[in-house]
């Protein structure tokens, strides 16, 4: 039933690290299916976030015009976008969040072998202190771009698959040649 009408989904990434470290998510994720959206894991349906990057999408189809669900779609992400700013804003008060972000680059600078979910969530930290100008010396378009590099699937040695161990060492030093830098 929630195919029905225009049965066009539409949805947007959005990196939200400072309403997840908060647990406003819960709550946000409770207003928006009032709203008829959904928020999802980096994934989508099923999945849980990983590095703090959510799906958001329209759930209503019926009734509504793809330009009405776009539009609705596209306010709401502005309105969480400026709710995750003003919470890395607070958030960043804290020495405890300023020390997670700053050990997150350390390790990702020094690290030798890393698996995939921990890279992504140190990833994501970084992204964060990049955001609210703590450090500087690369962009956040090039963290996107390491974050779909480092994928299990991305890592291949020799032209063929690796083990996880192989790609573990090699995500590591993917990152740290990415981070030279830094």
């Amino acid at each position: 039933p929630t195919n029905l009408g225009t049965g066009m989904r539409a949805s947007v990434m959005l990196h939200l690290p400072a309403l997840q470290k908060s647990g406003a998510i819960n709550s946000l994720s409770q207003n928006l299916s009032k709203l008829g959206l959904t928020i999802r894991g980096l994934y989508g349906e099923g999945t849980k976030p990983k590095g703090a990057i959510y799906q958001l999408s329209n759930q209503i189809t019926l009734g509504i015009s793809e330009e009405t669900a776009i539009a609705n779609l596209k306010n709401i992400a502005t309105q969480i976008a400026a709710q995750e700013e003003a919470m890395r804003q607070n958030l960043l008060q804290s020495p405890d969040i300023q020390d997670a972000l700053s050990r997150s680059v350390g390790m990702l600078k020094y690290c030798r072998v890393i698996n995939h979910a921990e890279a992504v969530e140190l990833l994501s930290n970084l992204r964060f202190a990049l955001a609210v100008e703590m450090i500087d010396g690369i962009n956040i378009a090039d963290i996107d771009a390491l974050m779909e590099k480092i994928q299990p699937a991305n890592i291949l040695l020799g032209g063929g698959v690796a083990t996880p161990e192989e790609r573990d060492k090699k995500r590591a030093e993917i990152i740290h040649e990415a981070l030279r830098g830094l």
